[in-house]
């Protein structure tokens, strides 16, 4: 290996190890797990007949995740919320998970104050402390506690795990031992074949990263697994990159931003579209999905075709995300910028800060 030319994909600014945080994603995953197991068993009050996530960033895109799941391992609604609101439908006979990685997530804590306030109690929040823990010992719901001093965005599995975990000990989620079994199977697996080690001829997430510099990266998904997939890759592609991306599902673009690529002459040699492409799609889905992109490539724009093994499942969504991730950090090299700052978020953030106070919720 030309240590070298690999050296370019090593963030030199990397003010909190977010490559090594990449890497251990594996056996981070299995201490979420550990940390769920030991919790004690959840009481709710009935059987729920729905479940809903409330979460922004990092920890909403988990809720994200699980409706997509709940196709194969959940035989219920699931609903995921990332706003400041949560409709009147959830009422007491649905389970709510309350997810902020800091516990200070404004959007977060005043949709749960709603629900406090309609006194449901069916919640069980997730989160390294702050308000979010200390609202829910005021309130005697269950919480679970996962490492604090990350990112969020460096915490999915932390985040994730525990609710797989609280709906398969309820009985809610089918084979989630098993599930969790695999996708830490398939992540290992990932991590062997595009980890820093590997030079980029035989690295897919180094090779896309060369590809994308200085491009827009506009991110496809056909259907909902890879469609939470283009997001969670856009997400990373800016915060730890640097690199505004967008993303969009198929079906759905086919029939509006079809008409949007007629007059692309402006933006061509700026863009570069990255198409999430299951091996398990079959059918009108995948003609309607190459009919679309022949109609970008048309227009002079280069398409990445990205093939994600598996058959639509958690482990795939966990494994193509975890591909995402390694790309958004060699990119972040490339880029020469630092994989941990968020400037732009801590000062929305500082802007909104005096709102949480005004809930009241610890009063």
């Amino acid at each position: 290996m030309d240590s070298d030319k690999d050296s370019r994909f090593i963030p030199v600014n990397d003010t909190c190890n977010m490559l090594e945080m990449t890497l251990s994603f594996p056996e981070q995953l299995e201490e979420a797990y550990q940390i769920a197991e030991k919790q004690e068993l959840i009481k709710i009050n009935h059987i729920p007949s729905s479940i809903a996530t409330i979460g922004m960033g990092g920890s909403g895109i988990c809720g994200n995740i699980v409706a997509t799941s709940a196709i194969e391992n959940i035989k219920m609604p699931v609903f995921s919320f990332r706003d400041y609101t949560v409709p009147e439908y959830i009422d007491d006979k649905c389970l709510v998970f309350a997810i902020s990685y800091s516990g200070n997530t404004i959007e977060t804590l005043t949709s749960l104050k709603a629900l406090l306030d309609r006194s449901l109690r069916n919640i069980i929040t997730i989160s390294s402390g702050g308000i979010l823990e200390q609202v829910s010992q005021k309130f005697n719901l269950p919480h679970i506690k996962i490492p604090a001093g990350r990112p969020p965005r460096a915490s999915l599995g932390y985040l994730l795990i525990p609710i797989i975990v609280s709906l398969g000990k309820l009985g809610l989620f089918n084979r989630y031992e098993d599930t969790i079994k695999e996708v830490i199977k398939e992540v290992e697996a990932l991590r062997t074949d595009v980890n820093a080690d590997i030079p980029v001829e035989n690295n897919i997430a180094k090779d896309v990263a060369i590809q994308i510099k200085g491009k827009l990266p506009i991110v496809y998904g056909t259907g909902e697994a890879m469609g939470v997939v283009a997001e969670r890759w856009a997400g990373q592609f800016q915060e730890n990159a640097k690199v505004l991306t967008f993303n969009r599902t198929f079906p759905e673009l086919c029939h509006n931003q079809a008409i949007g690529w007629e007059d692309a002459s402006g933006i061509a040699d700026k863009c570069v579209v990255i198409s999430l492409e299951g091996e398990w799609e079959k059918g009108a889905k995948v003609e309607q999905r190459g009919a679309l992109l022949d109609i970008v490539k048309g227009k002079g724009i280069p398409v990445l075709h990205i093939n994600i093994t598996g058959d639509g499942g958690l482990p795939a969504i966990i494994r193509a995300i975890y591909l995402g991730d390694f790309i958004s950090i060699y990119l972040s090299a490339l880029n020469n910028v630092d994989p941990c700052s968020i400037g732009g978020i801590n000062s929305v953030k500082e802007r909104i800060a005096p709102y949480i106070d005004k809930l009241n919720l610890l009063s």
